[in-house]
């Protein structure tokens, strides 16, 4: 009788290990999904991104009723919010001219078409639909500046135009906004580009980059930021 006790005891004691080996693996399953599912998350998180689209140039030369020349360039911008959220875009042109590099008495005008001037839908169009040349006949000011929220899968469009202030050998303008420090290919800018950027928790600063018969004349211009709201 005593030998059947030391075996059943022996018997519970094996029982109990196989169990406890049973449930480490469990344990560290259920550490590996949750790691794995943080490791989503971060991904997920990292995907909210804003997309800018950049085409032109278009314009041309013109000559306005006051017998006047000028020689412009306007550009179409999208930037697209393809974040889960909200986020603000914030633009600020210089108001006087800015000299082109490496010669600085090349100069030329950079401002936002006003909203009464530019169409209702994308065109591919002349001057992309914005009336450009009734701007000029107006006398209205310029628009240089631009604060507005962009809601998630939403877009703002701009037209920014260019004057050239000064005489300048012939040579075709092109122009590009981007993110500071990602996506600098100036003074070869492309007639159209498409890039992507990710958001963070802290401002992306914008530049616009300008170059004329690149790669002889161009510059860099800080112009604002885009943040989440």
């Amino acid at each position: 009788m005593r030998y059947f006790y030391h075996y059943m005891f022996v018997l519970l004691m094996l029982a109990s290990c196989k169990q406890t080996q049973d449930r480490e693996p469990v344990t560290q399953q259920q550490a590996d999904i949750h790691a794995e599912t943080s490791i989503q998350t971060e991904k997920i998180e990292k995907t909210d991104s804003i997309r800018i689209l950049n085409t032109g140039p278009r314009g041309g030369a013109y000559q306005n009723s006051k017998g006047e020349n000028f020689r412009y360039t306007v550009f179409r911008v999208e930037v697209l919010n393809n974040a889960s959220q909200p986020v603000h875009l914030d633009l600020n042109f210089p108001k006087s001219p800015i000299g082109l590099l490496p010669d600085s008495t090349i100069v030329f005008q950079v401002f936002l078409v006003p909203e009464k001037y530019t169409p209702d839908t994308i065109q591919d169009t002349f001057n992309f639909g914005a009336r450009l040349e009734a701007l000029f006949e107006s006398g209205d000011p310029y628009q240089y500046e631009l604060s507005t929220a962009i809601e998630p899968q939403d877009q703002q469009t701009l037209y920014i135009g260019i004057l050239l202030k000064s005489q300048i050998i012939d040579g075709a303008t092109r122009a590009k906004l981007f993110v500071e420090g990602q996506d600098q290919d100036a003074p070869f800018f492309k007639v159209a580009s498409q890039n992507n950027y990710k958001l963070q928790n802290k401002p992306i600063n914008l530049v616009y980059g300008v170059s004329v018969a690149a790669a002889k004349y161009h510059t860099l211009i800080p112009c604002g930021q885009i943040k989440i709201e």
